[in-house]
């Protein structure tokens, strides 16, 4: 019975299984939820969408049996200015990664380059 109610608390720790990202569009959309436990508790879906254009800087933090993937998007519900959002992504291959880094850093560059644009125009 331990081994079993410690094999279930590392499949809760380490987080959603299932991550969906899709960026087509002007809308960022990420969707995750855990197989396992999505049977008896249905509500254990994340949705977040946001405009790309709120999309500020990302993070992928590598620890020792988790990867985490951290956005920063513009938010004028906090002091600062920003939202942390964090997804866990370890059942990610490193190539899904590396395509999910591309599409990141592709949209923050294109931003920086829409606000340089309006910057010169005023």
């Amino acid at each position: 019975f331990a081994t079993f109610a410690l094999l279930i608390f590392f499949v809760y720790k380490f987080g959603h299984q299932h991550f969906e990202y899709n960026s087509d569009g002007e809308i960022i959309n990420i969707k995750t939820q855990d197989i396992f436990w999505n049977k008896y508790f249905p509500n254990s879906r994340r949705v977040v969408d946001f405009p790309k254009n709120k999309l500020v800087n990302y993070k992928v933090e590598k620890q020792f049996f988790r990867k985490t993937l951290e956005l920063y998007v513009t938010s004028k519900r906090t002091n600062n200015g920003l939202t942390k959002l964090k997804f866990n992504i370890t059942y990610l291959k490193n190539n899904e990664i590396s395509d999910l880094k591309r599409s990141l850093a592709k949209i923050i560059k294109n931003n920086k380059e829409h606000l340089t644009e309006e910057g010169e125009a005023a």
